[in-house]
Order: C-alpha cells, then sequence, then structure tokens
C-alpha cells in the first residue's frame, strides 16, 4: 500500500503544477491584451514623423497612426 500512496501523491503535485502554469499563461495572455505598444518614431529620407499605436479589442489586432504622422511620397512598402 505505501506504494499506491506515493503514486498518489506525485499525481497530486503534477495536477497542481499543471494547473498553476495553465493559470499563469491565462493571466500572462490577459495582461499582454491590455497594454497597448507604442513604436519608435519612423525614420527615413521621406518618413520622419509619426508613430504607430498597437492594440488588441478582443481577437482584432488593431493599428493607430499618430496625429503627426505624414503619408511618404514613396511606393507601398511590402
Amino acid at each position: 500500500m505505501q506504494g499506491l500512496s506515493h503514486v498518489h501523491a506525485i499525481r497530486k503535485t503534477l495536477t497542481f503544477l499543471f494547473l498553476t502554469v495553465a493559470l499563469l499563461m491565462i493571466t500572462s495572455s490577459f495582461a499582454a491584451n491590455a497594454q497597448p505598444h507604442t513604436s519608435t518614431p519612423f525614420a527615413g529620407t521621406k518618413a520622419n514623423t509619426g508613430t504607430v499605436i498597437h492594440s488588441k479589442e478582443g481577437k482584432k489586432n488593431i493599428l493607430t497612426l499618430s496625429d503627426d504622422f505624414k503619408t511618404p511620397d514613396t511606393p507601398d512598402p511590402h
């Protein structure tokens, strides 16, 4: 019977660790969605002002251009 209780204790420990890791992953994914990210100012010969802000609304990724962004007079970047 000693071996059976040892197996039960290991199973309970592994279950606890799995649930802890799952909870941490879920919590960090919610925290990542709450904070918008702002780029550094655009730099180049034709584009040297403005930034972009990345945020999430549900499952959608949203990019918002700053008010001082100027569209460069160049071909579309890829």
